[in-house]
């Protein structure tokens, strides 16, 4: 198996000499599959979101009898650990608030098929 360019040129640049950056890049390139396993084990994982409950609420006057007429939607997120662990979270938000989170989720994957990670 033929080394890794990219690799090579990484360490040529950070001052390893061209024999041990070919030997590393080498080798790098002959266990990528065995080191990117690795990594998946010893990194932080955060919790899958496998479900979505949600309950749209119209508020129509407040604590103070003042008229508010806003809707307010709660929230339940199912998710999924590691070990099958199965956990939630909940919250309260406006429609502004919900309007930016799902920007933001939309922002996140874009940026995810930028990387084509797969």
């Amino acid at each position: 198996m033929l080394s890794d360019p990219s690799c090579r040129a990484f360490l040529v640049n950070q001052k390893f000499s061209e024999d041990r950056a070919d030997f590393v890049a080498k080798r790098y390139a002959e266990r990528f599959t065995d080191i990117r396993k690795i990594l998946s084990f010893s990194t932080f994982n955060f919790p899958h979101v496998v479900n979505v409950d949600w309950r749209l609420d119209y508020l129509i006057k407040g604590e103070n009898l003042e008229k508010l007429n806003k809707p307010t939607y709660y929230i339940k997120l199912k998710t999924m650990e590691k070990d099958n662990k199965e956990g939630q979270a909940e919250f309260v938000c406006t429609q502004e608030q919900l309007t930016d989170l799902v920007n933001k989720l939309k922002d996140a994957e874009y940026s995810l098929e930028r990387l084509d990670v797969s």
